[in-house]
């Protein structure tokens, strides 16, 4: 009768790592999804006045450098991500480190801002990192 009950309950702790795994990896892309639809949503509803806006050579220059700032900005954000959990003894590469940070980035769209964390945390669980110096990483 033991061997059964223990044969169950075997059974079942599969089943709930299952389950988990599951939710950790569809986690990040249901922020992903939501932080998509807020930002098409967002540029629907401002896209009278994107056209609206008249595309000479210094706006366009300006458009071009902001942007190239701001990808510049969100590398060297993810790098820093990476070099921190090193820092706290964490094995990651930067690839890995940089891969969760910046797709990450994109759930900061989803109200609340706090989606990128969340993100952040499933996305590096799913690549097996350890989750106390992870949850110290965002304080």
């Amino acid at each position: 009768m033991s061997a059964d009950k223990a044969k169950t309950e075997a059974t079942n702790s599969s089943e709930r790592t299952r389950k988990w795994r599951f939710v950790r990896r569809a986690l990040p892309i249901v922020f992903g999804v939501l932080a998509a639809a807020y930002f098409a949503r967002q540029l629907v509803s401002y896209w009278p006045k994107i056209v609206a806006v008249s595309l000479t050579t210094t706006v366009a220059t300006s458009v071009a450098v902001a942007a190239s700032l701001h990808v510049f900005s969100g590398l060297m954000d993810a790098w820093a991500w990476g070099w921190l959990l090193r820092g706290l003894a964490v094995p990651v590469r930067n690839r890995e480190a940089m891969s969760v940070f910046l797709v990450s980035q994109f759930a900061k769209y989803v109200p609340g801002g706090f989606g990128q964390h969340i993100g952040r945390l499933a996305m590096a669980k799913t690549h097996g990192l350890p989750y106390p110096p992870l949850l110290l990483s965002l304080v």
